[in-house]
């Protein structure tokens, strides 16, 4: 899927997870440089009946919303016909109030609302053929989690959203797929695996997570440059992918083979309405024209006298006519961008395992895969204002662009070794390469080069690539009651794809660029371990360490935001003076502006976001007797250390820290749970209590400076609950 909207569905039919680190391209297919997590679900059992029924109702005790939530999930294994055809389906339906609050209506926000059938029927007239149809459906009628503006605090989970409808998420998908097996006469299956992936989505989002009244702005949530941003975002995504491979065994089972061919087109349409109303800080007198076509271009010699229809307090020679409003707002503007993208992907792959004959458990293996894609990309950039004041007229188009299309290819290899130096300690290498493929900017909005706007974006990105090296050890002792492992990584990534926003006062809105950067390295190692201490007692525990830096990158300054305003390039030939206004907030750009006055600046060893020094985790559980049944207690500590959600950014210009760095301090959250197990007539119960985040400890997800304003989202607080689950 290339897509990460509603892959994480909800299911706890789960067979096992799989985790693989690093570069899978291979097997796996394209855009896995970080690696695979893969979840295998409970598959149809021909001639066997079997069911289970989970519940649980608990509450976000932790939070400032009503916080009750409710989950039933149930699935059952129906024989159709003995050893020939065998259906298995699963129901989800998950019902949740809210943890977050919205203080102007006082009611709570972030509700649940989603249902969910997944169907599997087998079909295996013969022992050499099985045909697998799958089918998933989601109905999501949830709340998107709201934002919590920067400017009010650090109090997470509360809100002045204003967004009518209240802000939404209705979410459909439909997902089916045929796989067939086939065993061949020689040691060998040939499978066929094709799916078709059909989803809608649409979002309604207040970023300024505050409260504005467009008629009367003096009302206005002190934010900061956003008084007002909200959007409608849009998307209808189709995927349609056909893999067919052949995997084997030769030499008497010492070489396994795999090898095939994969196809998939995608479609992608994104439409997005941006409502947004501007405060600019005019503290200082204005003695020029005013920027950015705010009102008459006269000279005009009191900052917010054009705006005064808005009955905008402001600042008199020196005299204060309302000290606790110091901003001039501009009436609501309105944006609309509608941008589709197909993409076209094949590939040739092979893999070959062997272990030497001359020296046991020495195995060898390696592979390769040939990627190809091409992409064809239109959008459409309209700056729908109700006033000039924004510098666009009504319906005026900013940027259109048709029929661009792109081609990449890239060949992909890996190569290892593992060495089972006893029959319970094993040695490992591997050398594996990732490709990300190029595209384009799917939320560029500025211009393109013309007679008048010399500035241009650039509209393609090129392919990242990645290099990993990992070598471990993997060994069991005293009969598999303890488990030690360990590892050691380092990842190259070339032309890492990373986003640059440069947001404009004209056009109103943001321009989202995807930039190539040049190299960054990250290396660390982990330990993990499982100990059984007595009978029924288990502990585990995981260590990581890692590190990211030695890096580079050169870019263009007409393609780097500058102090939240406009572009670098903007800033360093712009001749008037800024000094009353926002820094960073330019005037419009001249004719002379061009590729040559736009110079490049090349960083070093800056910060990485999101790249923890040090995690841990330690957990146990406990079984024991009681009564008719068995107690079960369990407890797990995770730790997370320092990391940068934004890292610091640095002013190109004098070297110095710019912009406005999010950091996020170190936390750990302690999850526990206790139950009693007992069978009733061969049915096996379940009941107990569960809790995560016990502390409740308060750790953002995300956020985004605007200014002195912007938004950040919150990890889930305190949960308490009750579960059931009933199997047959």
């Amino acid at each position: 899927m290339p897509s990460s909207t509603g892959q994480l569905i909800d299911t706890f039919d789960i067979e096992s997870i799989e985790v693989n680190r690093g570069p899978q391209a291979i097997l796996w297919g394209r855009n896995t440089s970080g690696g695979t997590i893969v979840v295998r679900r409970g598959q149809p059992v021909l001639g066997e009946w079997d069911a289970k029924v989970y519940t649980s109702y608990g509450d976000y005790t932790g939070g400032e919303g009503d916080g009750g939530a409710f989950k039933v999930q149930a699935v059952a294994n129906i024989p159709l016909i003995e050893e020939t055809l065998a259906l298995r389906i699963g129901y989800t339906n998950k019902n949740e109030q809210g943890y977050w609050k919205n203080t102007l209506d006082g009611k709570s926000r972030g509700a649940v609302d989603y249902n969910a059938i997944n169907a599997k029927l087998l079909f295996q007239p013969t022992e050499e053929l099985s045909i697998l149809l799958n089918w998933d459906w989601i109905e999501d009628r949830s709340d998107i989690l709201p934002q919590d503006a920067r400017w009010d605090g650090n109090d997470p989970w509360i809100n002045k959203s204003d967004r009518v409808p209240r802000e939404l998420a209705p979410y459909n998908v439909s997902v089916s797929s045929m796989e067939i097996n086939y065993d061949l006469p020689f040691n060998a299956k040939l499978t066929s695996i094709s799916a078709y992936w059909d989803s809608h989505d649409l979002v309604y989002q207040d970023f300024d997570a505050g409260f504005s009244d467009p008629l009367n702005p003096t009302t206005n949530d002190p934010q900061g440059v956003f008084a007002r941003l909200h959007t409608r975002r849009e998307q209808e995504y189709d995927v349609f992918s056909q893999e067919i491979r052949l995997a084997g065994s030769l030499l008497d089972e010492s070489l396994q083979y795999i090898t095939g061919f994969y196809y998939a087109r995608d479609d992608h349409d994104h439409d997005q309405r941006t409502e947004q109303q501007l405060q600019i800080d005019f503290t200082g007198l204005w003695s020029a024209p005013p920027p950015f076509g705010l009102g008459d271009p006269a000279p005009f010699t009191t900052p917010c006298s054009v705006l005064a229809a808005f009955n905008l307090p402001y600042t008199i020679d020196g005299s204060t006519v309302n000290p606790a409003q110091k901003f001039c707002a501009g009436p609501t503007s309105f944006s609309w961008q509608e941008t589709f993208l197909t993409n076209k992907s094949w590939a040739l792959f092979g893999s070959l395992e062997y272990e030497l004959p001359w020296v046991e458990g020495l195995r060898i293996n390696g592979g390769v895969r040939y990627i190809k894609e091409n992409k064809e990309f239109d959008t459409s950039f309209q700056g729908i204002a109700n006033n000039t004041i924004v510098g666009s007229t009504p319906g005026a188009t900013i940027l259109s662009l048709s029929g661009q299309t792109g081609e990449w290819d890239d060949v992909v290899g890996e190569a290892g070794v593992n060495y089972a130096v006893l029959e319970n300690l094993m040695v490992y290498y591997r050398f594996a390469q990732g490709f990300r493929s190029g595209g384009f900017s799917l939320r560029g909005s500025g211009p393109v080069p013309s007679a008048t706007e010399p500035r241009s974006w650039p509209i393609t990105f090129e392919p990242e690539t990645t290099n990993t090296h990992e070598a471990g050890v993997k060994s069991s002792w005293w009969d598999s009651r303890l488990v030690a492992n360990f590892a050691a990584f380092y990842n190259k990534v070339e032309g890492g794809q990373g986003s640059s926003i440069i947001s404009g006062i004209t056009p109103v809105g943001t321009n989202t660029l995807i930039l190539n950067g040049g190299y960054f390295k990250v290396y660390g190692i982990e330990f993990q371990s499982s100990l059984e201490v007595i009978e029924g007692l288990m502990i585990d525990f995981t260590l990581g360490w890692q590190k990211a830096g030695d890096n580079e990158s050169t870019q263009s300054s007409h393609n780097l935001p500058y102090s939240g305003g406009d572009t670098l390039c903007h800033n360093l030939n712009s001749t008037i003076d800024t000094d009353p206004i926002t820094p960073g907030i330019q005037p419009p750009p001249t004719s002379s502006e061009n590729e040559s006055s736009c110079p490049s600046f090349t960083f070093q060893d800056t910060q990485l976001g999101r790249v923890p020094e040090l995690t841990w985790s330690i957990g146990a559980s406990y079984r024991v007797s009681a009564g008719p049944g068995e107690v079960i207690l369990g407890s797990r500590v995770r730790h997370n250390d320092f990391f940068w959600i934004l890292p610091p950014a640095v002013d190109p210009l004098t070297g110095a820290q710019s912009g406005t760095p999010v950091p996020q301090n170190g936390y750990t959250l302690w999850d526990a749970n206790l139950s009693y197990e007992f069978q009733v007539q061969e049915h096996t119960i379940r009941a107990g209590f569960v809790g995560r985040n016990l502390l409740n400890k308060e750790y953002k997800d995300q956020e985004l400076p605007l200014g002195p304003g912007g938004f950040r989202g919150w990890g889930p607080p305190r949960y308490v609950g009750g579960e059931l689950t009933f199997e047959l």
